[in-house]
Parts: C-alpha cells; structure tokens; sequence
C-alpha cells in the first residue's frame, strides 16, 4: 500500500474530518455534565445522559461557548508558545531572556484560568437557563420559598407562592 496515494490521503482526511465532527457532537452534549456532577450529585453515565437530555433545544448555545472559550485559550496558549519559540527558551543562556519567559508563562497562566473559570460560570448559567427551559426549575424554587414561608393564621386558604417561568 502506498501512503502517498491521493486515495490514503483523502481517506485520512475523511476519517479524521469524521472523528472531529463525532467529537464536537459528544463535547456539546456532555457539556454540562460536570456541572451536574456537581449540582445534582451523580455519578457515572448518568450526568452524561442527564446533560443530553438538557441541552437539547440549546445546542447551538452550547456550541457556542464551546467554540468561543476554546478558541480565546487556543489563542493564548498558541501566542505564548509562538512567543517561546521566538525567544529561544531559558536554555539561550541570557538572563533576561529567562526571567522575560518566567515571567510570560505566569501571566499566561493567570489569564488562561481566568478564561478556565469563566468558562466555568458559563457553563453554570447554561445549566440553569437549560432547567428552566424544561421546566425544571419553577419547581425548585417553589420548593426552595417553601422552606422559608411563614404560614400566618389568616393565610390557610391563600397560595404560599406563585412562580412563574417564561419560556419563549
């Protein structure tokens, strides 16, 4: 077989464009699976299920925080490494040059988590508006209030609370 054929080449780039799509597809809905892991206390293949069944109606939201978070640490992880490169590294022998790439490494590493914790926050807030779009989480709060209601002798026929959720 030769590896040079155009036919090898095309069924490389075929296969590895297949496995790139497969890939984005599992990321975008397990997306918010360690969120739920967190949140809801389960463990397993079952916030891998529960995060499918969330984000479905918000994929392409999904997507994109995926894409614009991973492109901005792409982009910075890339730029750091060009900047590396260009330097020579700590081994070139000059003392600035060392203390310039320390010190670039950590305010790289600083600006990346920010975007690592940023994308945290995003990925919380997607959780949340994936609940209240089903419906999950008029419940919740309902049963949150329901804890702090103070029943009053007069209030046995009116209703504790009315939560309303808007899904548009």
């Amino acid at each position: 077989m030769g590896y040079d054929s155009n036919y090898f080449t095309g069924l490389v780039v075929l296969v590895g464009v297949v496995v790139l799509l497969v890939f984005i597809w599992l990321q975008v809905n397990w997306s918010l699976a360690y969120v739920i892991v967190i949140v809801e206390s389960k463990w397993g293949y079952e916030p891998l299920k529960r995060s499918a069944c969330l984000v479905k109606g918000m994929r392409w939201v999904a997507l994109s925080v995926l894409l614009f978070f991973g492109v901005l640490i792409g982009l910075l992880v890339g730029g750091c490494s060009s900047f590396l490169v260009s330097v020579g590294g700590a081994s070139s022998g000059l003392g600035w040059a060392s203390f310039g790439v320390i010190l670039q490494m950590v305010v790289s590493s600083g600006f990346a988590t920010l975007l690592m914790l940023q994308n945290i926050a995003a990925s919380v807030v997607l959780y949340m508006y994936c609940k209240a779009l089903h419906g999950e989480l008029a419940l919740e709060i309902a049963e949150e209030f329901a804890r702090e209601y103070v029943y009053l002798p007069y209030d046995n026929e009116k209703v504790p609370h009315v939560v309303c959720v808007v899904q548009g």
